[in-house]
């Protein structure tokens, strides 16, 4: 890979990051790499020569196929120049002129499928370059771009393919396992994630199955079926509450010592002082010499408490029916200005705030 960098490099002066990126995101050929790399900039520049260039150095001829958008204005073209790169066939009189054959998006699937399980190196990533690649969105738009987009899937399938439980139809398990990627591969990404969150629903999925309520072909039954456990599957698998064995058994979290900074500690604690005690009393609490005035309060109130008459109490909300008010604490937090937080804070730190600390980013 070095040398291939540095023989890049000198073709092309001043590309130098660019092209270590792109041998990064390639990596090695066995190494899963991002689903699409989109290049960009300015005409002139020299990004399809040296696309060319890199893939001609980097892989075999057929691990890779370049298609200009702008020569395969059709489909069907496009199709039929994909297959005859990674088939490596070459229409020429010897053969007369013979090519594949393919006229429509689902058959186009199938055989990307069968070119890519060809050969000792069926395990390593083949590549599609269009160049202008734009104009992809004039060619059938609502199947043709997105169904590109999802070629990656079908490695996906295949992994999963080989954990199919033994007691499931392999047609019926990658159809469950081919809706549920669609509908969590925009918020899950990561394999083991999605092999735990694939075999907890799958029970549920076989269910009606199982009881006699539906057949294998009610696909629609069966999605509604699982629908309810879906939502807790997902909130479960961001908790981290999902193991690999399923839903009866809840993972074991270790526990770790976790510790916050120490202005945020006490950020944390005039929140909650904030939240609970009324704000009429924060001069009484918080100000200078407040115990002595706390004490002098307390002592004054007492007294006239004994010369005075008692009064009958007055309702509350926060009255108990048998007698007592409900602590503050027990009816929740309530709302309270950043102003009010900050001078409680400022009022409780023992000491002077450090000049290099910023208190709003704590």
């Amino acid at each position: 890979m070095e040398q291939i960098n540095t023989k890049l490099c000198e073709m092309f002066p001043g590309r130098k990051q660019q092209i270590e990126t792109l041998l990064g995101l390639m990596g090695e050929p066995q190494e899963q790499t991002p689903p699409a790399i989109y290049i960009y900039g300015d005409h002139s520049l020299g990004k399809t020569t040296l696309v060319k260039s890199l893939m001609k150095l980097v892989l075999p001829p057929h691990q890779y196929s370049f298609i200009d958008c702008i020569v395969c204005f059709e489909p069907r073209i496009m199709y039929q120049r994909v297959l005859n790169d990674l088939t490596q066939t070459k229409p020429t009189p010897a053969n007369r002129y013979k090519s594949q054959k393919c006229v429509n998006l689902k058959e186009f699937v199938v055989k990307v499928r069968e070119c890519c399980q060809l050969g000792e190196d069926a395990d390593e990533t083949r590549y599609l370059i269009f160049d202008h690649a734009e104009r992809l969105r004039d060619k059938s738009p609502d199947t043709l771009l997105p169904t590109l987009m999802k070629l990656r899937e079908l490695d996906i399938l295949k992994i999963f393919s080989k954990h199919c439980p033994n007691n499931v139809d392999l047609d019926f398990f990658l159809g469950f396992v081919r809706f549920l990627y669609d509908v969590c591969n925009g918020n899950c990404k990561n394999l083991c994630e999605m092999f735990q969150l694939a075999f907890s629903l799958l029970p549920k999925y076989i269910e009606p199955v199982v009881k006699g309520w539906a057949k294998k072909g009610d696909t629609l039954t069966l999605i509604q079926h699982i629908q309810p456990y879906y939502k807790q599957a997902m909130d479960k698998l961001h908790l981290n509450e999902i193991s690999s064995s399923g839903w009866s058994q809840s993972t074991q979290i270790d526990d770790c010592g976790i510790d916050l900074p120490y202005y945020t500690k006490l950020l944390l604690i005039a929140s909650f002082l904030a939240s609970y005690n009324p704000a009429r009393l924060d001069k009484r609490y918080f100000a200078k010499g407040s115990e002595e005035t706390l004490r002098t309060y307390r002592r004054k109130t007492n007294q006239s408490q004994k010369g005075s008459p008692k009064k009958s109490p007055v309702k509350n909300s926060h009255d108990i029916p048998g007698g007592g008010k409900l602590r503050q604490q027990l009816l929740g937090p309530v709302a309270f200005p950043v102003e009010r937080m900050l001078a409680i804070f400022d009022s409780i730190i023992p000491d002077s705030i450090d000049t290099n600390v910023e208190i709003m980013k704590q």
